[in-house]
């Protein structure tokens, strides 16, 4: 691959990246519920915080309720340079318990659905 091609290579990684975070974001504004592909796994979910994690990673916190869930909702952590083909749906918007919320390692937050995920320091 030449040099030119992994310019463009890079560019349009970062313009998918770029366009991933912004429907994330909107999501999160608008309790949405989104749909796409999580590596290889189709995942339907409602996103409650964008962020970065410990390593720098943009990640999403989301109530997970179909695809990888084998019947069973629950609190994920997705990697956002990680998911594919998102799609915003008319699912209803759906949180879990915030007992059964584990513990996050956002640094930084940039959206959220309310004031549960910033820390207490």
């Amino acid at each position: 691959m030449g040099i030119i091609s992994v310019f463009k290579a890079k560019q349009m990684t970062g313009e998918r990246s770029a366009a991933t975070v912004a429907m994330i974001r909107r999501a999160i504004e608008d309790r949405a519920c989104l749909s796409g592909f999580h590596v290889e796994f189709r995942v339907r979910f409602a996103p409650h915080a964008l962020g970065r994690d410990g390593n720098g990673r943009r990640s999403v916190f989301a109530f997970e309720y179909g695809g990888m869930t084998l019947g069973q909702s629950h609190w994920v952590c997705f990697v956002v340079d990680r998911l594919r083909r998102l799609q915003r749906i008319g699912d209803q918007w759906r949180s879990g318990s915030l007992e059964s919320r584990p513990q996050f390692d956002l640094g930084e937050i940039e959206a959220a659905v309310d004031d549960s995920w910033v820390r207490n320091l």
